[in-house]
């Protein structure tokens, strides 16, 4: 009885130490660039962190041939957010060694990649 109460206080401590690292990763969790909408000014698709109102882009769509082209996205931390460029498949796609302080992924475009 007493090596089961031992084994239970052990687990206990245990449990609530183990999850004191997790409690502090999720409120400190990175963000979600998943705000994508066209700049025709360069043109492509700019995503980034939704301001906390909401995310608010125009309702156009950037030019892109899938047959032909893919999608290059890059971390612009000037901005920052990622912007996409229509390239030929062939080109390939090179972005600088920069790495963005949010989460991104080609799923958030709205096109299929």
């Amino acid at each position: 009885m007493y090596f089961k109460n031992i084994i239970f206080a052990f687990l206990a401590t245990s449990t609530s130490v183990l999850g004191s690292p997790l409690t502090d990763r999720q409120e400190n969790a990175v963000p979600v660039a998943d705000c994508c909408g066209c700049d025709l000014t360069v043109p492509g698709y700019v995503c980034k962190v939704p301001d906390p109102s909401g995310c608010v882009v125009p309702a156009v769509v950037c030019p892109f041939e899938p047959a032909t082209q893919i999608q290059c996205c890059c971390c612009d931390p000037s901005t920052p957010a990622i912007r996409c460029q229509a390239v030929a498949k062939d080109d390939g796609c090179f972005c600088p060694a920069v790495e963005c302080p949010f989460e991104w992924s080609p799923s958030f475009l709205p096109i299929s990649v």
